[in-house]
């Protein structure tokens, strides 16, 4: 199925926890990759990202738990946008990624609210 949309929502609804498919269009396929690698959920509901450090055009810069910062490119500015306001909302705790997946260069996060 192709998207149409650089960043789709669509409600799951899966039993009590509300799940929510947010999907988003990467430069390509090393980008969605990327994305979901450091976006997979840990055993204890984290992740590997500690916080953005910026959006800049269709670029998201992230630190990770070790120091390290890694750029994610998006297929636009307003992908970026969207990407960088959900890490923060992650890591502030209002929401919590249950799974993610890629397939070409589109990467899917499952967010449990």
């Amino acid at each position: 199925m192709l998207l149409t949309n650089s960043c789709m929502m669509e409600n799951l609804m899966i039993g009590e926890p509300r799940l929510t498919s947010e999907k988003f269009e990467c430069e390509d396929q090393y980008e969605a990759t990327k994305l979901c690698v450091l976006a997979t959920a840990q055993h204890d509901n984290s992740t590997y990202i500690q916080g953005v450090s910026a959006v800049i055009d269709n670029e998201v810069v992230i630190f990770a738990k070790d120091k390290s910062s890694h750029s994610i490119l998006l297929k636009d500015d307003k992908t970026a946008l969207r990407l960088g306001n959900l890490l923060k909302e992650i890591n502030r705790g209002e929401k919590i990624i249950s799974d993610s997946s890629f397939r070409a260069n589109l990467a899917e996060i499952i967010i449990d609210y």
